[in-house]
């Protein structure tokens, strides 16, 4: 019966394949903690989080480091996801905007365009996560010499 079985359906008796060992992760702290001072120089310099299709592939080009080796530096330096880490840039760039003279008249959704969101709901759900709190409440909390919290979104 199991040779009959074995014959018909090989799959079921396959022995699983082998794990792959980890490759050696051999960054120093040291150099991990230079790296990360030259991520965060760049996204300040360059304001790559402006583009709203950033990819991780593009900002390991502009740190000169393999993309495996940019996501453990944002994984481990940061404690962040590559969306996150950009996003926390974009939120703050958000709040800066928003509180410019002169941009009353901007609408708040308008303001993370240019700050590098692409959509509305990732632009809610980042800023709700790095402050806790909507970008309306958060505004209202501010001193009244940026855009109106009531701006609309």
């Amino acid at each position: 019966v199991l040779a009959y079985f074995a014959i018909l359906q090989p799959d079921l008796f396959k022995l699983p394949p082998e794990p792959v060992p980890p490759v050696a992760q051999g960054m120093e702290e040291s150099e991990l903690q230079q790296l990360k001072a030259t991520v965060h120089q760049i996204m300040r310099v360059r304001q790559s989080y402006l583009a709203p299709k950033l990819k991780l592939a593009e900002l390991a080009e502009q740190v000169q480091v393999s993309p495996h080796v940019l996501s453990r530096v944002i994984n481990e330096g940061y404690g962040q996801n590559f969306s996150d880490f950009v996003n926390q840039y974009r939120v703050e760039a958000f709040i800066d905007l928003a509180q410019q003279d002169g941009r009353e008249h901007y609408t708040l959704l308008a303001l993370a365009y240019e700050a590098g969101f692409n959509s509305k709901t990732t632009f809610h759900t980042a800023f709700k996560k790095v402050t806790g709190m909507t970008p309306g409440a958060y505004l209202k909390k501010q001193p009244p010499n940026g855009v109106a919290a009531s701006s609309g979104l």
